[in-house]
């Protein structure tokens, strides 16, 4: 049994670097990948002359999502192994501090890491090119919106594939995904019924309830429902951008807790 309690920020950091340790030889065939195809795509912005050939923020993008959920999948699985897992869990360190350790490391530490990655490169590639054609510098700027939003998105996203991870022994990734699959087609039916039941009105008008507020008639006759829907709707967005991720934190370390020895 662990005994360890509470938050230790040097034991938290100490297995994040044990974790960089243990995935080193994947990120750097990874991120070498990564590195040689920027420069396939760079040279052939320099031979064709077009500065748009190389969108960084849509090809940090990829990269993240690839290589982040990747490691999600990998590093949690873990706790599933006949060996490993007794082995993690056993670490002298609380089960928060495993737990947060192993999620700044798959959020914080791939996407702060991934961004330098990449402002590097671009650093490099555009440089030669200047030099050799004094183009202008597009240079990877981390701050930039579609960056941050890319970021942003990237991380409820692997909240969800954590959580999965974590609650599923094989195949977590393809589990996960039918598990929020089925319960979004279960939500929305039943919410629907419920809506049709008490208030009347279509299904599908409920679904397509913008357009139909576009025509007098049909708005007239389905207000009561559409409005109830839109309320329903916005209130799912304001769930997922702002306290989805958090939830799967939550749960996910629950969920720990649970395998403690």
């Amino acid at each position: 049994m662990n005994e360890l309690k509470g938050f230790s920020a040097r034991r938290c950091l100490l297995l994040i670097r044990n974790d960089l340790f243990l995935n080193r030889n994947y990120l750097v065939i990874f991120l070498a990948a990564a590195a040689g195809l920027l420069f396939i795509l760079s040279g052939g912005r320099f031979f064709n002359g077009s500065a748009e050939v190389i969108a960084y923020p849509n090809f940090y993008g990829l990269i993240l999502f690839i290589l982040g959920l990747t490691i999600t999948e990998k590093t949690f699985k873990d706790i599933h192994d006949d060996v490993k897992g007794p082995a993690w869990l056993t670490l002298p360190s609380s089960n928060l501090e495993k737990f947060s350790s192993r999620l700044i490391f798959c959020t914080i530490v791939v996407a702060a890491g991934l961004m330098i990655f990449f402002f590097l490169i671009s650093l490099l590639w555009e440089g030669i090119h200047y030099l050799l054609n004094e183009s202008s510098l597009r240079l990877f700027n981390p701050f930039k919106d579609k960056v941050l939003t890319i970021t942003y998105i990237y991380i409820i996203i692997q909240s969800l594939l954590m959580l999965g991870a974590i609650y599923f022994k094989k195949s977590p990734g393809i589990k996960t995904i039918l598990s929020i699959v089925v319960y979004v087609l279960v939500f929305t039916i039943l919410v629907a019924m419920a809506i049709k039941i008490f208030f009347g009105g279509s299904f599908w008008n409920l679904l397509v309830g913008r357009n139909i507020m576009n025509v007098p008639e049909l708005a007239a006759r389905n207000d009561i429902p559409i409005k109830i829907w839109s309320m329903i709707t916005f209130s799912v967005r304001i769930v997922f951008r702002y306290f989805f991720a958090p939830l799967c934190w939550v749960i996910g370390y629950m969920r720990l807790k649970e395998k403690e020895i």
